[in-house]
């Protein structure tokens, strides 16, 4: 019994950090400087290629969304590539994750045919409105997913985060509202 006393106190738990941790920091931050500057940039660019004159603004938007959604995917596919170590295991990944799951892979593919489609009307409404007005209303979406995301997931917001909601309701509506005016 002395034996087993001494073998309990000699254990002691190692915790060792993760060799990954940097990886993935330099993902999650690398990731939202990305999305940022993406973001910032999309509706300005997209505004201003639907107004300049000449034959810039004659293209077929459905074939800019391929683009875009094309540049995505490469994006992510390289990303992958990096995490993965190697293409064997990222095919491996990719197998697993989408072709050995075709039901989560359908479930997947409506609000992927929704976002298709949002796209598409993204280059309507470049046409038709102002940039900041075109930036204000696509941050909408924010709204309507927490909305959503309290109704149908029953989620909960903080009041930091209803505030923030708020404060971008308000700036759609004066949007909306100067938009008008101008007219």
């Amino acid at each position: 019994n002395e034996g087993d006393e001494q073998d309990q106190k000699q254990v002691s738990v190692t915790v060792k950090e993760d060799p990954t941790s940097g990886t993935s920091s330099f993902l999650k931050y690398g990731s939202l400087a990305f999305l940022i500057v993406q973001n910032s940039s999309h509706v300005l660019l997209l505004r201003y290629s639907r107004v300049v004159p000449g034959d810039c603004n004659q293209y077929i938007t459905s074939v800019a969304v391929l683009f875009a959604e094309f540049l995505k995917i490469v994006f992510c596919l390289i990303t992958l590539l990096f995490l993965e170590q190697g293409p064997i295991s990222l095919y491996k990944r990719l197998k697993a994750d989408i072709w050995d799951r075709k039901w989560d892979t359908l479930k997947v593919s409506i609000p992927a045919l929704c976002y298709t489609l949002q796209n598409n009307l993204q280059f309507v409404a470049a046409t038709h409105l102002s940039a900041a007005v075109l930036q204000l209303l696509y941050q909408t979406k924010t709204l309507s997913t927490a909305v959503f995301g309290v109704i149908i997931l029953g989620k909960s917001l903080r009041c930091s985060q209803w505030l923030a909601l708020c404060i971008l309701v308000v700036g759609v509506v004066m949007a909306q509202g100067s938009q008008r005016a101008s007219t």
